[in-house]
């Protein structure tokens, strides 16, 4: 399972599914910007395993996106984790979104609706229905 982080991330949440995940014989991955060490929202560390921008989504069986405001605000500003987001939702893999992660999946699926479909997306009229898959 890919984990994507960023400084800002809300680790108290992934932590706990990291744990839980783990328990079930899955193997979580933390990916960044960087495969360097991340920044959490309360302050500490989190490591990193790869570089997202080595990676393809198709690789993992699920994808993780956090919660955490800067975390998302820097994740919308990449295309790379945006293109990441919206390859496994395409593939239809399950993806697990936390608080402001939610934001940020919507955003990604509704890109792909658009390059896919045109201006008028996936025709879910502004509904959350990316959320909800």
């Amino acid at each position: 399972m890919a984990f994507l982080v960023a400084d800002g991330t809300d680790a108290g949440p992934l932590e706990q599914l990291k744990d839980a995940l783990r328990e079930r014989g899955a193997v979580p991955e933390v990916l960044a910007f960087a495969d360097s060490p991340v920044r959490t929202a309360g302050g500490g560390s989190m490591d990193v395993d790869r570089a997202v921008s080595t990676m393809a989504s198709v690789l993992y069986d699920a994808v993780v996106v956090p919660g955490g405001t800067d975390a998302a605000g820097a994740f919308s500003q990449d295309g790379y984790v945006m293109h990441f987001i919206a390859e496994a939702y395409k593939h239809l893999k399950p993806i697990a979104a936390l608080d402001t992660g939610i934001g940020l999946l919507n955003t990604a699926c509704r890109r792909r609706c658009r390059r896919q479909h045109g201006q008028r997306g996936c025709g879910d009229g502004g509904r959350n229905r990316h959320a909800q898959r």
